[in-house]
Parts: C-alpha cells; sequence; structure tokens
C-alpha cells in the first residue's frame, strides 16, 4: 500500500486517541505498568486520553504529528503560524500544532519540505523536538552521549540533543546501557518523558515569598515556566517562556503582573475579590480555576481567550489595547457558578449548563449560549450593551440593559428586554418582554429605536466563491456594495449557517488579513456539524449592515472509520477471529468495503488476512480469522471503499520469542525479543543468551560459506553455565569458532536456530534465523593466525 494513500487515509480517531477534552476513567490497561502514575496524571489534565474501548495501549508507538501536539500542550504554546511543508494541508487536524511548532521555532522538517507527520517518532527525533522546545544548550552535551554502548549508532545530527536530554535527566537509556536512537518511542516513554521535562522547568521557577520580583527597568527573560505559591507577589517586566501558575497558595490573596509577556497558559488556581491584576500585560491565554477571584485587566493589556472552569469576576478597566478579547464559560465549570463581566469584550461564549453571567456594565460584541448551555441565566445591566446575542439553548435573559440584535434558534428562551431586532429560526418559540412568539418562517422583526436603522444601514455584498466551498469549511468575502472595500471588523456571531431551515452551530470565524481580498473570512462549523454535504444558506447580519445571504451547494464527499474491533487485541498462538465494525458516510447501500490486517507499515501480509462486507446504512461489520502462525507484534487493520483508506493500529500479544542474530567486529550480537502475553522484554548484548530466555544446550548456530560451514552449539562456543556470555569471554568463543586454525574460512551467512525451552507453559516456537553477511561485515570478522 502506497504511503500516499495511507496519508490521505489518516482521520481524527488517531489524534483522538491522544488529544481530546480531559476524561475522568483512568484507562483498563495502565494498572501496574510502569508509567502508571503519570499516564493518569496527564488523563486528568485531559493532556492524554485513551482509546474508546478504555484502554490506553502504553507501548504502542505515536507519530511526530502527535508527539508534536503533546508538546506543544504540555509547554503551553499557543502562538501559530503557517505550517509550511508540502505534506501539511490546512484540512490535516494537526495542521495547526505544526503551525505552533513552527512559530516556537523547534521544527524545521526535512531538505525535501515535508515534516512527515504520520510516521512513527524516533527516541533521537524526540530528543532533538525537547532540546529545541526546552531551548537547551546542546553543544556541550556532545560527551554524555558518548556514555552508551550504542553511542557510534547515535548520528551526528542528533547526538547533541540526545546528550542535552539525558543530562537533564529528561531522557534515559536501557537497563545495558544503550540509547537505541532509532527504536520508536512509546506513547508511556513520550508522556514520562515531557512529564519530566516540563514538572523541571516549573521547579526552577518558584517564587514563594511575597515581595516584588523583576527588574525596576528593562526585560528579564525567564525560559521555562514560573509558579507563585504565595500571596503578595508582583511580577514585572518579566518575559516568561513557559506557563505562568498562580498556584492554591495565594488562597485569597493577591497577585499583580505587569509588563509581563507569558508565551504559555497562564493559570490561575490562587487569588481572592481583591483582584489578580494585569496591567500591560500579554498573555495569550487563561485558564480559571479558582471560585470568586476577581481578575482585572488595565492598560496595554492583550488577551487573546480567557476559559473559565469556575466562577469569577472579570474586569476591563482604563483599557488602551485589545483586553480580553475572548471569554468562554466551559462546560467544566460547577452549576450555579456566578460569572461577572465588566468592560468591553469582543467574545463571550457560554457553554455550561445552569450558570450566571452577568454583564454589569461595558458591551459585548458577541454574546454566543452553545446548545450545552440549557437553564444558563444572562443579566444584561442597565448602561451595558449586548451587539449580537445568539441564543442555541433555552436560557433567561433579564436586566434592562440594551440587546441590538438576538439571533434565537431554539425554543424556550425569555428575554426581558426588547433586543432592537430579533432574527429567529422556524419553529422556534421565544418570549421579549411580554410577547411570546412562535416562526413559521425564519423571521427577522424590529423594535424601532430610532425610525431611520434601514435607510442608515451600509449596503453589502456577500459572496461564497465556488472554489473556497470545503466539505470542513467555507469562506465568504464580506464588502461594502457601493465602494467596493471589505468589511474587517466581523465576528463569528456575524455570520449563521442554515441547512433545511437548521441552524447550522459555528465555532469560529477566521479573518485572514494576509489574503489580496481582506474582507475573507473563514467559516467553521462545529466538529459535529463536519464534513458538510448538500444545500446551504450563509447569512451576514451586523448593527448599522444590511442583512443579506448566501446560498451555495457542498459536494457530497465519502468518509470511513474503524468504528470498533473486537477483541481489542488478539493473543498470537491461537485462531481467533477479529470482528471489525467500519462506519462510513454518503457510501451507498451494496458497496463493498475490504478489510485487511497488514504490517506495522501497511505492507500486505504473505498469507494475506482479508475478507470483504457490504455497506447498509453507512455500515458493515467484516470477520477476520488471524490463525496462530501470526506472531506478536503491532498491525495495521485496513479500511477500503474505492479509493477511500482508513486505518488503525491493531496488537497482537503472545509467549513467542523473536530472534536475530548480527555479527560485528569480534564477536557475535544477539538480539531477542520475548513477549510475556502483555508487553515485550527487549534485552540487547554481546551475545546474552539468558537461559530463561533459550534452551543454550539445544540450540546451534552455524556460519557457512559458500563452500563449506562450521556448526557449533552454543555449549560448544564456550558459553558460561550461566548462559550469559560477557565481554571478557569473547576471545574464548571467537577461538572457538575457529578451533582448528587450517580450516579457518571467511563466512557468508550465519544461522541461528533456537527450539523451545523444556516444560516452560508460554507458547513458544522454534525458530530459525539467517542472515546475509556484507563485505563490510566479512572485512571484520579476520580468523585467528594460524
Amino acid at each position: 500500500m502506497s504511503k500516499r494513500l495511507l496519508c490521505l487515509a489518516i482521520t481524527l480517531v488517531l489524534a483522538a486517541a491522544l488529544f481530546a477534552q480531559p476524561v475522568f476513567a483512568q484507562p483498563s490497561d495502565i494498572g501496574g505498568h510502569w508509567a502508571e502514575k503519570q499516564i493518569g496524571e496527564w488523563s486528568d489534565k485531559g493532556l492524554a486520553k485513551g482509546y474508546p474501548d478504555g484502554t490506553f495501549k502504553p507501548d504502542s508507538t505515536i507519530t511526530r504529528a502527535e508527539f508534536i501536539t503533546m508538546v506543544n500542550k504540555s509547554f503551553g504554546l499557543s502562538q501559530s503560524a503557517a505550517a509550511g511543508f508540502s505534506d501539511v494541508k490546512a484540512t490535516d487536524w494537526f495542521a495547526g500544532e505544526i503551525g505552533k511548532a513552527r512559530a516556537a521555532g523547534y521544527v524545521s522538517g526535512y531538505e525535501d519540505n515535508t515534516i512527515k507527520p504520520d510516521n512513527p517518532i524516533s527516541r533521537q527525533e524526540a530528543a532533538a523536538i525537547l532540546a529545541g522546545v526546552a531551548k537547551l544548550d546542546t553543544s556541550g552535551s556532545l560527551a554524555v552521549a558518548s556514555k552508551f554502548k550504542d553511542s557510534g549508532a547515535i548520528p551526528q545530527w542528533s547526538r547533541g540533543a540526545v546528550g542535552a536530554v539525558v543530562a537533564k535527566g529528561y531522557m534515559t537509556g536501557y537497563p545495558d546501557q544503550t540509547y537505541q536512537p532509532e527504536k520508536f518511542i512509546t506513547r508511556a516513554e513520550a508522556i514520562s518523558t515531557l512529564d519530566r521535562a516540563v514538572k523541571g522547568a516549573v521547579e526552577k521557577n518558584v517564587y514563594d515569598k511575597a515581595g516584588t520580583y523583576g527588574p525596576a527597568t528593562g526585560t528579564e527573560t525567564i525560559e521555562g515556566s514560573v509558579t507563585v505559591s504565595v500571596r503578595d507577589v508582583k511580577l514585572q517586566n518579566l518575559v516568561i517562556n513557559g506557563d505562568l501558575l498562580l498556584a492554591e497558595g495565594i488562597g485569597d490573596g493577591d497577585a499583580t503582573l505587569k509588563n509581563v509577556t507569558v508565551t504559555g497558559n497562564t493559570i490561575i488556581k490562587g487569588g481572592g475579590a481583591h483582584s489578580v491584576v494585569l496591567e500591560d500585560c500579554s498573555l495569550p491565554s487563561i485558564t480559571v480555576s479558582r471560585e470568586g477571584v476577581r481578575v482585572v485587566a488595565s492598560g496595554s493589556t492583550s488577551v487573546s481567550v480567557v476559559t473559565l472552569e469556575s466562577g469569577a469576576v472579570l474586569v476591563q478597566a482604563t483599557i488602551s489595547g485589545p483586553g480580553i478579547e475572548t471569554v468562554t464559560v466551559s462546560q467544566e465549570i460547577p452549576a450555579n457558578a456566578a460569572i461577572s463581566l465588566t468592560g468591553n469584550f469582543q467574545t463571550v461564549n457560554v457553554e455550561a449548563a445552569n450558570v450566571s453571567v452577568g454583564v454589569t456594565e461595558g458591551t459585548v460584541a458577541s454574546l454566543n449560549v452553545s446548545e450545552s448551555a440549557q437553564g444558563a441565566v444572562l443579566n444584561v445591566a442597565v448602561g451595558a450593551t449586548v451587539n449580537t446575542l445568539t441564543l442555541n439553548a433555552a436560557v433567561t435573559v433579564s436586566g434592562t440593559g440594551s440587546i441590538q440584535t438576538a439571533n434565537v434558534n431554539a425554543s424556550g428562551s425569555s428575554i426581558e428586554q426588547k433586543p432592537t431586532n430579533v432574527v429567529t429560526s422556524a419553529g422556534v418559540t421565544v418570549t421579549t418582554g411580554t410577547t411570546t412568539t412562535t416562526t413559521t418562517t425564519t423571521t427577522t422583526t424590529s423594535n424601532g429605536g430610532g425610525g431611520g436603522n434601514n435607510n442608515s444601514s451600509i449596503a453589502v455584498t456577500l459572496t461564497v466563491p465556488d472554489d473556497e466551498v470545503m466539505p470542513w469549511h467555507i469562506s465568504a468575502h464580506v464588502d461594502n456594495t457601493a465602494t467596493g472595500d471589505p468589511i474587517t471588523d466581523l465576528l463569528v456571531g456575524n455570520f449563521s449557517l442554515e441547512k433545511d431551515s437548521d441552524v447550522i452551530p459555528l465555532a469560529m470565524a477566521n479573518h485572514d488579513e494576509t489574503e489580496d481580498h481582506p474582507g475573507r473570512y473563514t467559516i467553521y462549523p462545529e466538529d459535529d456539524y463536519r464534513p458538510m454535504s448538500g444545500e446551504y444558506t450563509l447569512t451576514f447580519s451586523k448593527t448599522g449592515y444590511t442583512s443579506t445571504s448566501a446560498t451555495f451547494e457542498i459536494t457530497p464527499i465519502v468518509t470511513l472509520e474503524i468504528d470498533s474491533v473486537t477483541p481489542s487485541t488478539h493473543v498470537a498462538g491461537s485462531e481467533q477471529v477479529i470482528e471489525v465494525t467500519v462506519a462510513t458516510q454518503n457510501v451507498a447501500d451494496g458497496e463493498e468495503v475490504t478489510v485487511s490486517l497488514a504490517d506495522y507499515e501497511g505492507n500486505a501480509l504473505n498469507p494475506a488476512i482479508i475478507n470483504t462486507g457490504t455497506i447498509a446504512n453507512n455500515s458493515a461489520a467484516v470477520n477476520l480469522t488471524v490463525s496462530d502462525a501470526v506472531y506478536a507484534d503491532n498491525y495495521q487493520l485496513i479500511a477500503q471503499v474505492g479509493d477511500n483508506i482508513d486505518y488503525e493500529y491493531y496488537t497482537i500479544t503472545g509467549g513467542i520469542v523473536h530472534a536475530e542474530a548480527v555479527i560485528t567486529a569480534g564477536s557475535i550480537v544477539f538480539t531477542y525479543q520475548f513477549f510475556d502475553g502483555v508487553s515485550p522484554n527487549i534485552s540487547y548484548g554481546d551475545a546474552h543468551l539468558a537461559p530463561y530466555f533459550l534452551d543454550k544446550d539445544a540450540s546451534t548456530v552455524t556460519l557457512s560459506s559458500d563452500t563449506e560451514e562450521i556448526t557449533k552449539t552454543l555449549a560448544e562456543l564456550a558459553i558460561p553455565a550461566d548462559g550469559v556470555l560477557e565481554y571478557a569471554d569473547l576471545n574464548a568463543v571467537m577461538a572457538a569458532l575457529w578451533a582448528n586454525p587450517a580450516d579457518a574460512f571467511i563466512p557468508t551467512e550465519i544461522v541461528l536456530t533456537l527450539q523451545p525451552i523444556a516444560g516452560q507453559d508460554a507458547k513458544w516456537e522454534a525458530k530459525t534465523i539467517s542472515r546475509d553477511l556484507g563485505e563490510n561485515e566479512i572485512d571484520l570478522l579476520t580468523p585467528p593466525a594460524p
């Protein structure tokens, strides 16, 4: 199977397995695992997630894109740039994460301008990324990498990074004193490595005594994250290249930031009613998890988004900069929590049910209530204004403040004051003032407010170009009809999307200032409404402008994903049926779906394990019979309908021994893996043949040339009684191989025969491994002189 097809087949299923919203149930397969504690902590924080079947698969590999996403999340990176790689499309789930990595400067890609996002990531690649994002000194750590037995296998390009992360304690070698740079890093290893790196950075920069920190003039840069753990701390004139945690130790006390820039996330878990003060600060994102804390932004402060996970008071006072642009009331917030907003805000998104949100004064340009916010109570106080109110759930709106336009898309809401304009979807019932209205078609009503609004409105033209309509998003251009100038100050609340009279919730409307046409907005529906297909109508509305609509078609696309696999793993050494359920979209009944088991790279097995099924109601169940001859390893389950492909990784476990023999200078090196039914134990070394892995008396080694061969049992090779061959024994072994110097010859092949261990309960398999020796290896094998 071509790599191109596999790249086309990547879906959000694999990404969701690691990077999704927090879940609270611990994965079922991490108990007793060496990384159980770290995986549990990261799952609780929402930084990592298991699979739909409740497992985490800690010993499975992860892709380069998945690892980059984990790095961005753990280091709180939010600034983005264009990905700029030929194998990253704007519609790929990881495009934004690759862009963040590009902006942070820790990835540069390959010489052919690719990033290879779907490839499993190796240990040396992970080290290079970690050294880059943590800004470690790689020039002074070259000697550290030399301590590993396989240091010769660590290439020059990664040697400094490997040495730097090992010196910091972020990564370690294996018990046999190797690093194994090309080995793929596992999910558990990735979490453990990043956990050590993040905690190491945080622990270096802790302010645990009251006082003022930072220079009186100029700016000081702090590499790594910062924690404030006590009240009455003031940070000034600092650039923090990491996260900022205002910790629980602050209690109900105060914390002040003046001229502070944080490149990562700011997390507020401490502070009381007398405020966390932000003066002339630049903070891309803030997460508030402290009930009742008061956050005051002033001066040139700029905050892209504040996520509230608790009740809080947000105040924007004497703002000369952008201030707090977006406030999201998260679903994580407790019921009946109270939020108070004072000042001017661009966007407020209410996602939590049964909360109270009050706009005490100032203006909210766009106040959006999501479908999940049933029972929320909004209060717009006297003197406060909401320009556009969008209700996608039944809520109560009270107060005597001004509401310019109310877009009501769900029945059951009541609005105490009368908005200037009310836009209701078909069949929606809403009460404004003392009047209850049910509409049969989408309706816009005006309650006056000046007597000449329509005549003074600016006429606009809304266009949706055919070549900018995608199943995942659309692009709209909004222009002043009279002058042709673009309208560039719009928000997501100024657009509404409908299909068959049903309102489609919008996630965002990005304004593209870098394009030739600056009036272009890229509009994304919420995830549950993508991909789109069929006829849609986009409507633009904003106070001071005429409302207008555009209708367009989106061509259906075929999607498919492996929806479930039973059992979740297979035990080698037994015949078993794997039941695979494939879910599709826009596939006609009767179409054939092919499901196959392939190796880790997607190559067909020999003999092939493949079967077909028939699509009915966009679903098909296909059974694969896996024989007892399949070894324990990681595989791919591949589903295909026409040219459309999806795959996911599948693990086969069991008690099977795999081994290979390699000849290096002056020694025989055996590499073997033993699968105990849970995870592989992998050992490397100079002819280490532990008796509990191999029956040394039953195994033989054959060295052969084109004309003759020498066969020796392991006992004849002077293997010590304990079955372990150390460096000191190598000369005796080499002498045993050429016991008669007159018969010395240059071998061209080595054959290692392994036999089952008598009396073992595990399923063992007799196996013969042969390896052709290349000229470079032959040159290394110089027999003893006669």
